[in-house]
């Protein structure tokens, strides 16, 4: 086999120059990638997905002449905001590549004629019923259909809208997309690949990080007292400059805030994230708290998927989330560089056995 740098020799020394080698699984989708295989890639939060799939992909666009294209889905306007701040302008400077990105509150063109296009369902949807003609002449170059967290699509409303549209883009431009799905965690790959219409040799890559899990669940009574307690022995005794707190309501992040934000060890460094907020608020909260040396952040599930928020000593869950699939994406934004997960279960209120 030949080695990761011959087979992209365009592209890999601008994803991998600067470290000492590939993840395991960044080695292993190359070849799936650049053979045009449909391909499930499970690896935990980051493990490097996205630069496994991104640099084989544009390889093919380099070697095409940029005649192939590549559409970008993710679930959330927040993470097509965070891939592009991460890659955007490094691809451009380094490759001539042009990132472009459609939300429902964001359209941008990327300074030229895109090579990616990041996009949620719902934007895909507007963009196949567009007469735009640069974006239908987008549309007709595209080969590659990246999903990333794929995992909450999954047998909902939102994953079957997506397999619609994809289908409607097949059909448009006469030939077969290749599928390309990410995710931490999937339960069943085999139903991800059923889900999706995967084409029957698509390749599954699944790499098991054995992280220990360190869990520490408590149950308080009176929040407004013992939460500023809890944050003010994690500062104290436990060291944790960084702390991401997890809750399953926007009304229960802004009470959580008002609480942290006015007294104790954080006070005055808590920031607050929610879907609610708009972009220009959400991004500059992703930068703050990914800038600081000390802070908290209190988020909804805005923070789950994927967003490169820095370093986080330890996760709080404000009570658990509705899915397994949730607890796990959230516990996973922990300590993502050692081998041990360390979070806080709170639980709370006549249920609290229950959740417990």
């Amino acid at each position: 086999m030949n080695s990761p740098l011959l087979q992209l020799p365009n592209t890999f020394r601008t994803f991998y120059g600067a470290f000492p080698g590939l993840h395991p699984i960044q080695e292993q989708a190359i070849r799936p990638v650049l053979d045009n295989r449909d391909l499930i890639i499970q690896s935990a939060t980051g493990s490097g997905k996205t630069e496994a799939v991104l640099a084989p992909c544009l390889e093919r666009i380099i070697s095409s002449g940029s005649t192939e294209a590549v559409l970008y889905i993710v679930p959330t306007r927040a993470l097509a905001f965070d891939i592009q701040r991460r890659f955007a302008s490094v691809l451009y400077e380094r490759l001539g590549l042009h990132f472009a990105i459609r939300t429902g509150d964001l359209k941008r063109s990327g300074g030229g004629r895109p090579d990616v296009m990041l996009t949620t369902p719902e934007s895909l949807d507007v963009m196949l019923g567009s007469a735009n003609v640069d974006l239908r002449g987008f549309l007709q170059r595209v080969c590659t259909v990246i999903i990333d967290e794929v995992h909450p699509l999954i047998h909902q409303y939102r994953g079957r809208q997506l397999v619609y549209l994809l289908h409607r883009l097949e059909r448009r431009i006469g030939r077969p997309l290749q599928k390309i799905a990410l995710s931490a965690t999937i339960a069943d790959p085999a139903a991800v690949g059923r889900f999706l219409h995967l084409r029957p040799d698509f390749v599954l890559l699944s790499e098991s990080v054995n992280r220990r899990i360190l869990p520490r669940l408590l149950q308080l009574k009176n929040d407004e007292v013992e939460l500023v307690n809890l944050l003010g022995d994690l500062d104290r005794e436990w060291k944790y400059r960084k702390i991401l707190i997890f809750a399953n309501s926007r009304g229960r992040c802004d009470k959580i805030f008002g609480v942290l934000n006015q007294q104790g060890a954080f006070k005055g460094a808590v920031e607050l994230h929610y879907s609610n907020l708009n972009t220009r608020e959400r991004q500059a909260v992703e930068k703050r708290f990914r800038r600081r040396s000390r802070s908290v952040c209190i988020a909804t599930s805005t923070l789950e998927l994927g967003i490169d928020v820095g370093d986080v000593d330890a996760v709080i869950l404000f009570e658990p989330p509705d899915s397994v699939s949730a607890f796990l994406q959230r516990i996973g934004r922990a300590n993502r560089r050692q081998d041990t997960i360390h979070f806080w279960g709170i639980c709370r209120g006549e249920r609290a056995s229950q959740q417990l």
